[in-house]
């Protein structure tokens, strides 16, 4: 017995891909554009573009944070010129 094949079209957008992984038990969906298949499209790419948009997403904020660890931690006084010195 076999079973229908579960495609997208190309011109679908990523949410149609990841409702029908969902609501079905594949792990690869052919791609098709005018009923030729032009790729294959794996929950794994699906993957790679949730940790794309989350680096986005992250990006900037990690970015600070690298900017705050390079500034003297709080209750650190910072080093006194020495020409200061009594």
């Amino acid at each position: 017995m076999s079973r229908q094949v579960v495609t997208v079209e190309a011109s679908d957008d990523l949410q149609t891909a990841y409702q029908t992984f969902r609501r079905t038990d594949v792990r690869r969906l052919p791609v098709l554009a005018s009923g030729q298949v032009v790729g294959v499209l794996t929950v794994d790419d699906l993957l790679l573009d949730v940790f794309r948009r989350l680096g986005d997403l992250l990006g900037p904020v990690a970015w600070s944070v690298l900017q705050e660890s390079r500034e003297a931690p709080p209750g650190n006084p910072a080093p006194s010129d020495a020409s200061s010195r009594p």
